[in-house]
């Protein structure tokens, strides 16, 4: 067999390659289906009959066997980016999705549950859990996460967008405030809505993509992302590297704010582009986009797109993809069926890493 590095995407469902190394193609391929990513499109050729086995695993007792047999996988060709490259492999981590949906990896396998420990440069690490039979609950992925040196651990009720129409079961979780800078966006409201106008802030759809360099966000958010940042910078107040900082404030289960704050500046190990924040275009299934490409959206199981007065009536303004600029220096669990995450609450930050204050964590309410 051959080995070949891979990114653990938990912004997919499916195990794609760059190219194939088998040669009986006419024998176990089937329809091309075009895939619609944050980064782009990629036409994709379905193929079945890989086995797969993660080199240097090691097996945790509650686990199975880390290797998966006869894999459905697709084989990624005419990419259209919009940033990103379908030159590589990707392990989709995405368990759940519609039922005419392709098969996704993890469903392919035992595995329920993954946890990923960013902390350490060089040491990074993934854990797949598989749920025994007695039952299991995310306390098994969490055991992974306890406290260390007195470092918090958050945990968050995840929703499922597939409820408004999202094709997979992203891992997300809707805010409860986006800090620019240190101030508080203020939310989207129609007119004369007081109702609207009376929340704390904005309410974005946050799908954690391990996928992401920094963050992806619909045009509404990165518009007001970006005119929060100029305004405070051109006051003088703060020079624009605080200015552009960017946190996203989340509801604990157990109560009390979380914080997740996206990384300034160039990382000592990993180098430019954490911080990177790009504009999504188009979010279908939550009619955000064009109105012209949005009429004739249909999700794999017939629906058309929310968009119009439906899509007012979602409880978000705006969806983002959070990346690595918000999870590097952490370690993350996260439950695929019973939709939960567990993070750590405070970065190890890098030495030589510059870091601005986060008023955000300081409960300023500007």
């Amino acid at each position: 067999g051959s080995s070949f590095w891979g990114v653990a995407d938990t912004g997919s469902p499916f195990l794609l390659v760059g190219r194939c190394l088998r040669r009986d193609c006419p024998e176990y391929c089937s329809q091309d289906t075009v895939e619609v990513y944050v980064s782009g499109e990629a036409r994709v050729e379905w193929r079945r009959g890989v086995d797969l086995a993660f080199l240097g695993a090691k097996a945790a007792p509650e686990g199975a066997a880390l290797a998966a047999r006869d894999l459905v996988f697709g084989v990624q060709n005419e990419v259209a980016g919009r940033g990103g490259t379908g030159n590589g492999v990707f392990i989709g981590l995405v368990r759940s999705h519609a039922a005419d949906i392709r098969p996704s990896f993890l469903e392919q396998t035992p595995f329920t549950s993954l946890a990923f420990d960013l902390r350490t440069p060089g040491r990074e690490a993934l854990t797949l859990l598989a749920a025994p039979r007695s039952g299991w609950r995310l306390g098994g992925a969490e055991a992974l996460l306890t406290p260390v040196e007195g470092g918090a651990v958050g945990t968050l009720r995840m929703v499922d967008p597939q409820a408004w129409g999202d094709p997979v079961s992203h891992y997300a979780v809707i805010t409860t405030a986006v800090v620019v800078g240190g101030r508080r966006l203020p939310p989207v409201a129609a007119e004369g809505d007081v109702a609207e106008k009376e929340r704390r802030s904005r309410r974005v759809l946050c799908i954690f993509d391990t996928g992401t360099t920094g963050v992806s966000m619909t045009p509404g958010l990165h518009a007001a992302y970006y005119n929060e940042a100029m305004k405070s910078a051109a006051a003088g107040s703060i020079p624009f590297s605080q200015a552009r900082r960017l946190e996203f404030v989340f509801e604990q289960e157990g109560g009390g704010e979380l914080v997740l704050d996206m990384f300034i500046g160039r990382h000592p190990q990993y180098g430019p582009g954490l911080d990177l924040v790009t504009m999504v275009e188009e979010v279908a299934w939550a009619g955000i986009g064009d109105p012209q490409s949005l009429s004739s959206y249909r999700s794999p199981d017939g629906r058309t797109a929310l968009g119009g007065d439906v899509a007012q009536g979602l409880p978000f303004d705006d969806v983002a993809f959070l990346g690595l600029g918000f999870l590097l220096g952490r370690r993350l669990a996260l439950d695929a069926t019973g939709r939960r995450l567990a993070i750590d609450v405070a970065r190890i930050v890098p030495p030589g890493a510059a870091v601005a204050p986060s008023r955000a964590m300081a409960g300023q309410r500007d």
